[in-house]
């Protein structure tokens, strides 16, 4: 059906089939993504329309959150009870390395599962100490998975070969290469794509309109959409080809 076209809309094709979704915001009223529960259950109903496997909540933590973490399992739990389909639902966060991200870790952080845990930055400007951070994680026995790379404008080649030298994990936000974002967003991600430094892959969905409508009118070459496909099926955990799970 593609074979003689340039460019691919990837959601003309079945690629959402029986994903795995690493990051979004759809536990409501926990942070700037799902406001109640009727809109979270609406997403989870959209979902599962895209026969979307399982999906992994990561509402934000870092310094000036409103709400504490026995809210966000509250809120999640609530959830759970509430939804009546047969996504896989699963919590885990989004760790910004931020001044109180030592005392987080010190306290035990939720994973997205097998001890891989999500974690930020400023989009600017990087933080304090990111490598020590980065180090904490990883002797305090998890795995760094680092949000949305293609995001940190102040990141230069060598950042992200260094990140990947010390065996970091990376996470694509699947809007990354749409328009969504800007430029600068899309050319990041369309190069670490290309070179083959994701591992894991995400919506980081907050509102369910605008990842539909950029979802529905994004386009990337056949090229790169075939990379895509290699690694949203590591993402799922399926082997393709000579490729193996993450």
């Amino acid at each position: 059906m593609f074979l003689f076209k340039r460019e691919i809309h990837p959601a003309e094709t079945d690629i959402l089939k029986g994903f795995t979704d690493w990051h979004c915001h759809i536990v409501p009223g926990v942070d700037d993504g799902m406001r109640d529960l009727e809109d979270a259950l609406e997403t989870l109903e959209y979902y599962q329309s895209l026969q979307v496997n399982e999906v992994i909540f990561t509402p934000h933590v870092m310094n000036g959150m409103p709400v504490n973490w026995e809210t966000i399992v509250q809120a999640y739990e609530h959830l759970k009870q509430q939804y009546r389909g047969n996504i896989q639902l699963r919590l885990g966060g989004e760790y910004m390395l931020d001044s109180g991200f030592k005392k987080r870790v010190e306290g035990g952080l939720q994973p997205l599962k097998d001890k891989r845990v999500l974690v930020e930055t400023s989009y600017l400007a990087p933080p304090d100490c990111l490598f020590e951070m980065l180090y904490e994680v990883s002797i305090s026995g998890y795995i760094p998975v680092i949000a949305h790379p293609e995001r940190y404008l102040y990141m230069k080649p060598r950042d992200y070969s260094r990140l990947k030298n010390n065996e970091y994990l990376f996470q694509l936000n699947l809007l990354s290469l749409s328009d969504y974002y800007n430029k600068q967003v899309k050319e990041r991600a369309e190069y670490l794509l290309d070179a083959g430094m994701y591992n894991l892959t995400g919506s980081d969905l907050h509102s369910r309109e605008k990842f539909r409508y950029h979802w529905e009118h994004m386009k990337i070459s056949r090229r790169l959409f075939k990379k895509l496909e290699i690694l949203v099926e590591k993402s799922n955990g399926r082997p393709t080809g000579k490729n193996s799970p993450t």
